[in-house]
């Protein structure tokens, strides 16, 4: 089995002239470089070159070779080259997944200051709790995602490091009855439309977790599918739903128990 290591002793024996230079220049043993030429010499069938008094000299067989073997170096140099970079971080892919939330409010100034250092380095993100089982772990560099999400099985080399700790909080319009309030219970808050997240997004999951707790069942409350939507309702007051002879309304009205 031919490896690049014989080649390229060959290669500097070659331009060196001796197996003495050839192992300085490799900063290897002569007995090394010996051992690999006689390796090679095996493997091709014939002699590569011949001892002269003042150094070797390549036979026919070995001096064929060497065209082939300087354009190994070229491209061994080039793979060098490229791992060099991507270990430097001054080539490559970064690709993040992402809940929503996370994205718009807290990583945009993580990557803002990634940007600038690494300038050369693409940015691939993909922002919704879709995704965190629509792409194979594999594709994914990082993934952020709130603690109550649901995420797929990560392969072994993934660590789970915390990273932001938040509280989750209530949040009405300045004028809603509950506004000035500083002890409120779940039991209240269940009386009222809630704006929330759809199915799978980590807020909305610890909060369902809470209601449970509490064996407290919703069953009523607006769904939207991103947070902006969130905090857009809460500002327009689009904060209660109301069911009339089947019928769902809209209603603009300060919150108050039906």
């Amino acid at each position: 089995m031919v490896d690049d290591e014989q080649l390229l002793s060959l290669l500097a024996v070659a331009q060196y002239g001796s197996i003495s230079a050839a192992a300085d220049h490799l900063n290897r043993g002569q007995s090394a470089i010996s051992e690999r030429l006689r390796k090679l010499t095996e493997e091709v069938g014939e002699p590569l070159y011949t001892r002269e008094v003042n150094g070797v000299s390549l036979t026919q067989a070995g001096a064929r070779l060497i065209p082939d073997i300087e354009r190994l170096r070229r491209v061994l140099r080039d793979i060098e080259s490229v791992i060099k970079r991507r270990k430097t971080l001054a080539e490559g892919n970064l690709n993040i997944v992402s809940t929503s939330l996370i994205t718009n409010y807290f990583l945009i100034p993580y990557l803002s200051r990634f940007r600038l250092e690494y300038p050369h380095i693409n940015l691939h993100i993909k922002s919704g709790e879709r995704y965190m089982h629509d792409v194979a772990a594999g594709d994914v560099d990082l993934f952020f995602y709130e603690g109550n999400s649901d995420i797929p099985e990560l392969p072994g080399y993934f660590d789970s490091i915390p990273w932001q700790d938040n509280e989750i909080v209530l949040v009405t319009p300045l004028n809603h009855s509950l506004a000035q309030r500083t002890d409120l219970t779940f039991e209240e808050i269940k009386d009222y439309s809630i704006i929330w997240r759809e199915p799978g997004s980590g807020v909305r999951n610890a909060v369902e977790k809470e209601f449970k707790k509490r064996n407290i069942i919703l069953e009523r409350y607006i769904e939207v599918a991103d947070i902006e939507s969130v905090g857009s309702l809460v500002s327009a007051a689009l904060r209660q739903i109301e069911w009339v002879g089947g019928r769902m309304l809209w209603s603009g009205r300060a919150l108050n128990r039906s």
